[in-house]
């Protein structure tokens, strides 16, 4: 039994512990000093001197010196709380043109907007518009009234919508803003002809009769005729395309389907429109044209070599 009690002290002595139901080693452990912490720290309870007191002192020193200013803020804002937040906007409002101020009004009672949604700056900037403009850019907002409705800001939206009136840019047709290209495109732009009133087919008979006219038809086109025009009496109800079939038979050598007639104020005549129906008349001058292929005049060749 001895022996084990050796090898428990060397085991002990060795990690430096102490055995169950052996007795503790040493000294008993000191308290520490009453008003210390674990750490040697002053004890946590005692407390700072609160900050409010250290400016009370600051405050009391300066003395009554700015009682005359806080009597003037509390005057101004007395006068501003008389007047309330909403008297900045409803003065501009009341500065609108009246029809404006209605149809904004309008849009309040749809419910696109809230009541006081739009301030005073905006307002203004809708007041600084021309009539026709303010009609433009409420006319924008009544139209675009989906995205006005989801806007964040209605305000801003008014305030966009009136910079973009006043530079031209509040729809594809530009308002108010002149284009620029328009004096030089009126300058090189060819004046349109005026359109061709003609009798009907039916009337133009009736008052005609059935009887030939003679036309004149100028071929000077085709070289090989020999002379400048042909006369021809034509039936005013046949059509186009039997006088050309009179030239190729009398001695035109250009192909039927390559010939086209013109006639200074109906223009190129289709094949299958009569005479009476482009009212011709006796003495009437056709020109005798040749149809050419649209397209380049010479082909690359494309031949593999």
């Amino acid at each position: 039994r001895g022996s084990e009690q050796q090898q428990q002290r060397q085991q002990q002595r060795q990690h430096g512990g102490v055995a169950c139901g052996s007795p503790a080693s040493g000294p008993p452990p000191t308290p520490p000093p009453s008003g210390v912490g674990r750490r040697g720290d002053p004890a946590r309870g005692s407390r700072s001197p609160r900050r409010g007191d250290e400016r009370g002192a600051a405050r009391a020193g300066a003395g009554g010196g700015g009682s005359g200013s806080e009597s003037e803020d509390d005057a101004a804002g007395g006068a501003a709380a008389s007047r309330g937040p909403e008297a900045g906007p409803r003065e501009a409002e009341a500065a609108l043109h009246p029809a404006t101020r209605e149809r904004l009004r309008r849009l309040t009672e749809e419910g696109i907007v809230a009541r006081g949604a739009f301030d005073a700056e905006s307002l203004a900037a809708l007041q600084a518009l021309s009539p026709e403009l303010q009609d433009r850019v409420v006319a924008y907002l009544e139209a675009e009234r989906v995205f006005l409705a989801n806007s964040r800001s209605k305000s801003g939206f008014l305030v966009a919508a009136c910079d973009r009136a006043r530079v031209g840019a509040l729809d594809a047709k530009g308002i108010g803003l002149q284009d620029p290209w328009r004096p030089l495109l009126l300058s090189v732009a060819v004046p349109k002809s005026s359109q061709v009133e003609l009798v009907p087919e039916a009337r133009w008979v009736e008052q005609h009769g059935r009887d030939p006219v003679r036309i004149t038809v100028d071929v000077r086109v085709d070289k090989q005729v020999g002379v400048d025009s042909i006369s021809l009496a034509v039936l005013p109800t046949q059509p186009i395309a039997a006088v050309k079939a009179c030239l190729a038979a009398i001695g035109v050598k250009l192909p039927v389907h390559k010939m086209k007639l013109r006639e200074g104020t109906a223009g190129f005549l289709k094949n299958d429109r009569t005479l009476a129906f482009y009212n011709i008349k006796c003495g009437t001058l056709l020109h005798l044209a040749y149809k050419t292929r649209a397209g380049v005049a010479l082909r690359r060749d494309q031949s593999v070599q």
